[in-house]
């Protein structure tokens, strides 16, 4: 009888997904060689670029709604005779809601933005900027 009863319950439907509200959760790598690199989350942004590159802002982060996302270090980068680095530091990136002095906002970093390296994503730095730009009026 307790089967009958569970055969009778219609099966649940999956809703879409509303672009609106749908969140990605990826980053921006903004390359000091002009490039643009998406990054599906903070995991593989910390697998992309060694701490010395962020540290040096060879390379510099934000979030999908164009938050600054700073360093942290957890573990300084070690060095050794003349500035060489022995051992990269471990860091996390932190969002800088207001931004920080010394970079430039998502909107001048993009603007500046050579290229976007192939992705999934998005073509060029104008369709990252339109989608940026919805993903800050949606919040």
């Amino acid at each position: 009888m307790l089967i009958i009863g569970l055969a009778a319950q219609a099966p649940r439907r999956r809703q879409p997904l509303n672009s609106n509200v749908r969140r990605l959760n990826m980053l921006f790598a903004m390359v000091e060689d002009g490039m643009v690199r998406v990054l599906p989350d903070h995991a593989s942004a910390k697998r992309a670029f060694e701490g010395i590159d962020v540290e040096n802002r060879v390379v510099v982060f934000y979030s999908e709604d164009g938050t600054l996302l700073v360093p942290q270090f957890l573990r300084a980068n070690k060095r050794k005779w003349f500035g060489l680095v022995a051992e990269n530091g471990e860091y996390e990136l932190v969002a800088a809601p207001d931004g920080a002095p010394e970079y430039d906002t998502f909107e001048v970093a993009i603007n500046e933005a050579e290229g976007v390296e192939p992705n999934p994503h998005f073509k060029s730095a104008f369709e990252i900027r339109a989608y940026v730009e919805g993903q800050k009026s949606a919040r």
